[in-house]
Parts: C-alpha cells; structure tokens; sequence
C-alpha cells in the first residue's frame, strides 16, 4: 500500500487543480429550477405536511442539492413520527402512479426512496436501476445506487456505480467525494487524493 507524505499530497493536489480538464458544470434546466420553486412554495404553504416535505427532499436529490435533500428528508421523519407506516403509504401512494406511468422516472425516484425510507434497499435499487434504464443520461440513479453499497459496505460495488454517475456527468463534486472515500476504505491512496481534489475544485466553483 502506498502511502504519501503531507507535502506529496499537497503537490499531488496542486497538480491535479492546474492540469484537470475544465469542463462544463452540473446546470439544472429551466424545468427543474421551475420544479424546486413550486415544491418550497408547497411546504412553505404546507410547512406541516409531511408529503409536501418528502416530496421536496426528492426533488433536492435529483437536482444537486444532496444536503438539503437529506435535511428536508429528516424534516419528513419528523412530521411523519410513525416513519414504517408512512414509509408503507408512500411506497402505496407511488406504486400506483408508476403502474399507472411507468416511463414517469421523478415519480419512481420517489418510488425508491420510499422503499429506501422504509428499509427496502434491494427494492430500492432494483428501482434507481429502472431508472437508469429509462434515462440513460440522468447520474443519478447511479449516485445513490453508490450511496445504497457504500451503507452496506460495500465498496467495489459503490465505486463501481459511481464510476456509472461521473461518466455521465463528471461534473458533480457529490460523485467524486464519494468515489475518493470508495477508494479510501479500499486502499487507493492517489485515487482518493485525486478525486477528492477534484470535489475540492468543483465545490469551489459552486457545483
């Protein structure tokens, strides 16, 4: 196993950040900024209501705005109190809108996430799978289907996956911490310096 001295890692960050590839950054469209909006406008009229909460962390995942997501997925619990039977009415209440829409893929991510929420993982990415399948070029699904192993400790897996997200779009700092820890816990020491300064640099710039 390698490893490096403080000022190695600091030159190998150095490097990285003067000699990456400058690329386009994670833009959310006009549609899904549109998106956001009404759901805060939701919970801002709603601020009790535990749907218009989920329904918002959801939202937050798919959009680049983890940490608000899994805040706003908190403030969900709360409200909720009995988090197994809501987690039980969500997976109902969504089951039956992708039955009925199966191409609908905002309304099986919130699909997933209820399965998620009530403790189905294998559910849950049997789901961000369909997801992928039905959009190609959407990180996501994989994103989280890397979060889902990396719970579970399963590191090949989550570095695999997020390998997936950051060949779509390699413009999310989310995806390259993730991977850095993924090659952290299994022994990839310039893996990990490389790719977390890579988030550095991307969250530096606001993405």
């Amino acid at each position: 196993m390698i490893v490096f001295k403080p000022k190695q890692i600091f030159f190998l960050i150095l490097i990285v950040v003067i000699f990456i590839q400058v690329s386009s950054a994670w833009v959310n469209t006009k549609e899904l900024l549109s998106e956001i909006k009404q759901k805060e406008i939701a919970v801002k009229n709603n601020p009790t209501s535990p749907d218009a909460m989920f329904d918002l962390a959801i939202t937050y995942a798919y959009t680049n705005k983890i940490e608000e997501g899994l805040n706003t997925l908190k403030k969900t619990a709360e409200l909720a109190k009995d988090t197994k039977n809501y987690a039980r009415y969500l997976i109902e209440k969504y089951y039956k809108i992708v039955v009925a829409n199966p191409g609908d893929w905002k309304a099986r991510f919130r699909l997933a996430f209820a399965y998620y929420f009530g403790g189905y993982k294998n559910l849950a990415m049997l789901e961000l799978q369909n997801i992928a399948n039905l959009e190609p070029k959407n990180p996501w699904p994989y994103g989280y289907m890397a979060v889902i192993a990396a719970e579970d400790e399963k590191w090949q897996e989550a570095i695999k996956y997020m390998k997936k997200a950051i060949a779509i779009d390699s413009n999310v700092a989310a995806f390259h911490l993730g991977l850095a820890q993924g090659y952290q816990k299994t022994g990839n020491n310039l893996g990990a310096v490389l790719e977390t300064a890579e988030a550095f640099r991307l969250k530096a710039l606001g993405y």
